[in-house]
């Protein structure tokens, strides 16, 4: 595996469980790393694109991340948190890359942390599930985009299953007794993702699922 010395990582929704685990992968593989929260980018207010593309400019990364999520809107109301966290930032970054670098030389790796749930809908959660589901599709879109396109922007999608952090403890039910997946690993697939090359310059999809 390659290192990542003398690149610049920024990772959006850095502060939770999986968040602060890719930010020690990707500092341990020998990048600079840049994290943010909600804290510093409220995720959950639609429209701030602007905040992304300020973000995006000042920093310039070699890696992006996009590894914001939240469970809330499990509830049977409405209620667009889901969408706002999970899913809008996503494209706000790919938004910018279009629309304001498209004459820059760019050399990217975008990262998204899906999940297994994209490809079933789940009666318990079905905001969160259509949310990671809207994700992959924008993720297969990018591909075929940047496939045409001359700029380098390698789009990797890292879906994950049920991984260990205190949002999944939230929502297990007593008589589940399933394993989760440690942060620590799912991080390690995240840079994997990153160093590992592809068959060609080109070939710009990884895929990485859990069995």
């Amino acid at each position: 595996m390659k290192r990542l010395d003398g690149k610049t990582a920024l990772v959006f929704g850095g502060t939770g469980e999986i968040g602060k685990e890719i930010d020690i992968a990707l500092r341990d593989a020998g990048a600079r790393c840049e994290v943010l929260g909600s804290n510093v980018l409220p995720f959950g207010v639609p429209g701030d694109w602007h905040g992304v593309m300020l973000i995006l400019t000042k920093l310039r990364p070699d890696i992006v991340v996009f590894a914001t999520g939240t469970m809330q809107g499990v509830e049977r109301v409405v209620n667009h948190t889901a969408m706002d966290v999970n899913f809008w930032p996503a494209w706000y970054i790919m938004y910018c890359y279009q629309n304001y670098f498209w004459n820059l030389p760019l050399d990217v790796d975008v990262v998204f942390i899906g999940s297994s749930s994209w490809e079933k809908g789940s009666k318990d959660y079905p905001l969160y599930t259509a949310s990671k589901a809207a994700l992959m599709s924008l993720f297969q879109s990018m591909v075929e985009h940047y496939k045409e396109h001359t700029q380098l922007v390698r789009m990797h999608m890292v879906t994950l299953p049920r991984v260990k952090s205190k949002m999944a403890e939230k929502l297990r039910k007593s008589d589940d007794n399933r394993p989760y997946l440690e942060a620590k690993i799912a991080a390690a697939w995240v840079v994997n993702a990153c160093t590992d090359t592809p068959g060609s310059d080109y070939d710009l999809c990884i895929d990485m699922q859990a069995p």
